[in-house]
């Protein structure tokens, strides 16, 4: 079984907890370390 690094969501939780992949929910868990979502380029005319 996969283990995930997620943000902690309570005190005193460090700063990441490990969680076993099946129980990642994106609802409730935001995965630690993972890259940010990038803007949208809006298109240019030509």
């Amino acid at each position: 079984m996969a283990i995930l690094k997620v943000k902690p969501w309570g005190k005193g939780q460090g700063d990441h907890v490990l969680i076993d992949e099946a129980d990642f929910d994106p609802k409730f868990h935001k995965k630690f370390g993972a890259p940010k979502k990038a803007a949208k380029k809006k298109a240019t005319k030509k």
